[in-house]
């Protein structure tokens, strides 16, 4: 069965393969291996729609590549990006809001998650990029029941969308909204 998405070639995407999706990105699965985010793009899209959803995700690189976040145990490592796409470490436990109703984990693993997202979130936050969409869909679980935010998507609080935020003299990303 199709998605309402198609790839960067324009063929539909199968929904089995669908891990996910937001305001301007999908996430694919890639041979259970990793996991590729695209700009999304729905069946019968016209291009100005894409076009917009390909700069939020090469602003999204910037921050993956452009040494803002750099390697931390609690974030999703980036495999590698393109010019069309941003390929993650597959997450093989999926998101924390659909492993608890799978499994019933015990209260120290629990509690652990939570010791992990602060963590991740004070990483991150040292980096000056602010997220600002805190849900249990945006953090993953690996292979080793340890939590890893989803995301990173600069935006700010200006209607100039992408431009760094500045104050008292320090520049900020905000990270805000969508589930990828």
């Amino acid at each position: 069965m199709s998605s309402p998405f198609v790839d960067l070639d324009g063929c539909p995407i199968p929904l089995s393969r669908v891990l996910g999706y937001g305001r301007t990105g999908v996430v694919i699965s890639h041979d259970d291996t990793a996991a590729v985010k695209l700009p999304i793009r729905w069946a019968g899209d016209t291009g100005s729609d894409f076009d917009m959803n390909l700069v939020s995700l090469r602003r999204e690189q910037d921050i993956y590549i452009g040494a803002r976040i750099g390697r931390c145990s609690g974030i999703v490592p980036c495999v590698g990006c393109s010019g069309m796409a941003i390929e993650l470490e597959w997450m093989k436990n999926g998101d924390l809001r659909s492993y608890p109703t799978q499994c019933r984990p015990l209260r120290p693993f629990q509690l652990s998650w939570f010791r992990d997202m602060a963590r991740a979130l004070a990483h991150t936050h040292d980096r000056r990029v602010l997220v600002a969409d805190i849900a249990s869909r945006n953090f993953l679980q690996d292979s080793n029941l340890r939590n890893k935010p989803r995301k990173a998507k600069p935006r700010s609080h200006n209607a100039d969308e992408g431009k760094q935020v500045r104050s008292r003299g320090r520049d900020y990303w905000v990270v805000l909204g969508g589930v990828v």
